[in-house]
């Protein structure tokens, strides 16, 4: 690695440090900011999609989309359309482009923004893999704006207050994951 290239790659860490620090001072006021991005390994991914009964015809939301996998999953598996919304602009640019080099760029489409300020009206699906304080406080606006029906599966931490259709255990070797599925 070239001295240029390591001090541009120190740059972009310490940018992303300076906005991780505001995101985290934002969450102080505003608990639904403080989710950090963690990715889903592909076999939860897997049975995440398999929990909501993902189809062809089905619009699929990923809240804090991060990498994309998901969204690239169902769209590759499926042919479900799939929208992934994501505050990172780092990660933003990494899922475009893994769903550009996987031939998904039309049937995905990533939202650089907050998705407490995103219309979810359209959803057939929704996937999170937020923290409870942030579940809660995306609560009133998922009951607000999904139609009846709409399949909700959370990844490890469910949505306080609401009972879930279904939970299922899924092992990524020693360390147990818990699926949520809510239906609106």
């Amino acid at each position: 690695m070239s001295v240029l290239s390591h001090l541009r790659r120190v740059l972009e860490l310490q940018r992303q440090w300076e906005e991780d620090i505001k995101n985290i001072e934002r969450a102080k006021s505003e608990p639904r900011f403080a989710a950090p991005y963690v990715p889903t390994p592909m076999n939860v991914v897997m049975e995440m999609l398999s929990l909501a009964e993902v189809q062809k015809g089905d619009v699929l939301y990923d809240l804090g989309c991060g990498d994309g996998r998901i969204l690239l999953a169902a769209a590759l598996e499926y042919g479900a359309r799939c929208i992934g919304i994501e505050i990172r602009e780092d990660l933003v640019k990494v899922a475009i482009t893994a769903l550009n080099n996987a031939g998904m760029g039309t049937r995905t489409k990533v939202i650089h923004g907050d998705m407490f300020e995103q219309d979810l009206s359209e959803a057939t699906v929704v996937m999170l893999y937020l923290l409870s304080t942030v579940n809660i406080h995306l609560k009133p606006k998922l009951e607000a704006e999904l139609k009846k029906g709409t399949r909700v599966v959370c990844h490890d931490y469910g949505i306080e207050c609401l009972r879930p259709s279904a939970t299922k255990a899924v092992r990524e070797h020693v360390i147990k994951h818990t699926l949520y599925l809510y239906r609106i």
